[in-house]
């Protein structure tokens, strides 16, 4: 019987993981009307069956243990064979658990009991959406064994999202999504694929690209290695071309870990600069496309993204990059099939070179290509400066009890939009005038308004701790890097978060049964 429960167990860990990675991402109801609705229901409602079942299922579980443990001798000895196959607690567990009672805490001391639970309308992060969070990480880390099958869906699922993307910016509407819309409204060019706006979209390439960057570098068979190589560079040319601005930065850091990944060997190193070569001949490639199909509509006006891809220079970045790969090739080659590790002096120097072109590139787009004048003026009288300094304000006039535990999860437009007069903060115009903001557009900030002191603390744990103890897994290396970076100026969304913590759960349960071993899918 107690076989048959973790089967069942780990059955629904693989068909939630299934939904998460594959059908999540491409769900739409054929319109952008309502789609944070439409993917959030559809997240809620499968995680309520399946996580209440696998709870069901691990209660089942432990009341067979105790009734074991009450027969004498025998039952004693069969608890502690459980127990030594099971998995141990961990500081990341400890983490998770505190994370879930700090959301907890702020929503059951919250004046805004609804909000503080449901969640604000069209984001619903409020604390059920959290404690499904902590149930996620729990789920995969205890049943899941191996579930490299449904992160290749995955990466194809991501792969298919970029497709649609790319053909959408061509001027081609393959699902017709964007039919109710025409060339002059804001949805037609931000909102973009099955995943809606672009805001939407890079935090969730900030972790789904994460599957198919750390496969790339680390498949030993040369057929999956190129299906990985193709993923990744679609992931990573769709965040250069989508039209938000931190899409570059999240590219270049998902370049920049993978190059410092490559420190390990030379064959790492390799692979990292092939895949920034890649991406930047699609960006030049992409750039001609949009020339020859006159699509240059479809980009983002208040983006400069056109002037960005068409830049001239991206040629002689291409050049270099491949120069140091041929190199490192040529190096590589020098060990007579060994994998070679790299000298103190070659670290250095390999790393840094091409470190070196990756931080000038990221330099010279978000300085020389911008264009717009007043830029960082801009930023803090209608950008996400303003809302940053508006959450400031309402953390400081907050009492002492809020500043511990919050206004409550998602509380952010309850809190602020109803006891401060935002328009002598936030200026907005066009397409956001009169608008209500329903968080920070910094994740950190948002959690300071929302489950305050407590919960930030709690949330920096898990951050902390997912470097230090899966330092030795590129998979969470880099879900945990690019999701950071994107917390910096974005903000917590059914399309990233169930994601994270679903890593977390992969790589804790290969902590778990590998300790000493990298997470090679």
């Amino acid at each position: 019987m107690r076989t048959k429960d973790n089967e069942f167990q780990a059955m629904l860990c693989r068909f939630y993981m299934a939904v998460i990675l594959c059908v999540l991402p491409l769900y739409t109801q054929g319109t952008y009307v309502q789609l944070g609705d439409t993917k959030y229901l559809l997240f809620r409602n499968v995680s309520f069956i399946c996580v209440g079942l696998w709870l069901a299922a691990a209660l089942l579980c432990l009341v067979q243990k105790i009734i074991a443990g009450k027969k004498g001798a025998d039952g004693m000895q069969i608890v502690g064979d459980i127990q030594k196959r099971g998995r141990a607690w961990s500081m990341m567990d400890t983490c998770m658990a505190a994370y879930g009672g700090s959301a907890f805490l702020s929503a059951a001391l919250s004046s805004y009991e609804r909000t503080a639970w449901l969640g604000y309308r069209d984001w619903y992060m409020g604390a059920i959406s959290q404690l499904l969070f902590v149930a996620i990480y729990f789920m995969v880390s205890r049943s899941c064994c191996n579930g490299s099958f449904l992160i290749y869906l995955g990466e194809c699922a991501m792969l298919l999202v970029c497709s649609i993307a790319f053909l959408q910016r061509l001027g081609i509407d393959v699902l017709g999504l964007h039919k109710a819309y025409n060339e002059i409204d804001w949805e037609y060019r931000h909102m973009l694929s099955t995943v809606g706006n672009i805001n939407w979209l890079c935090g969730y390439l900030s972790v789904a690209i994460a599957f198919s960057a750390s496969a790339y570098l680390q498949s030993e068979e040369r057929r999956k290695r190129i299906g990985h190589f193709i993923a990744s560079v679609a992931g990573l040319l769709l965040l250069c071309i989508q039209g938000s601005d931190i899409g570059w930065v999240l590219c270049a850091m998902c370049i920049g870990i993978c190059i410092v990944w490559g420190r390990k060997n030379i064959i790492f190193l390799q692979r990292s600069l092939l895949l920034a070569a890649g991406t930047v001949f699609g960006i030049g490639c992409f750039a001609g496309l949009v020339f020859f199909m006159e699509s240059v509509q479809a980009m983002p006006a208040d983006g400069d993204v056109y002037e960005k891809i068409s830049w001239a220079g991206w040629w002689a970045v291409l050049a270099i990059l491949m120069i140091l790969f041929c190199l490192l090739r040529r190096r590589g080659n020098l060990g007579k099939g060994t994998v070679r590790k790299l000298s103190a002096v070659g670290k250095v120097w390999y790393v840094a070179l091409p470190a070196g072109v990756c931080l000038t590139v990221c330099f010279f787009l978000f300085t020389g290509l911008t264009g717009r004048n007043g830029i960082l003026q801009d930023f803090w009288q209608e950008g996400r400066g303003a809302l940053w300094k508006l959450a400031g304000c309402g953390f400081l006039k907050a009492d002492i009890l809020q500043k511990l535990v919050g206004a409550g999860p998602d509380c952010f437009a309850e809190y602020l939009h109803n006891g401060f007069r935002t328009s002598t903060v936030i200026n907005t115009n066009g397409h956001w005038a009169g608008a209500t903001f329903a968080n920070a557009h910094n994740e950190w900030l948002n959690h300071l308004i929302n489950m305050g002191i407590l919960g930030v603390i709690c949330y920096t744990g898990i951050f902390v701790t997912a470097v230090k103890r899966y330092r030795g897994m590129l998979l969470g290396m880099l879900a945990v890097g690019l999701y950071f970076v994107n917390s910096l100026v974005s903000f917590q969304q059914v399309m990233n978060a169930p994601l994270l913590f679903l890593v977390l759960g992969l790589c804790e349960s290969k902590r778990q049964t590998e300790p000493s071993e990298d997470l090679i899918l």
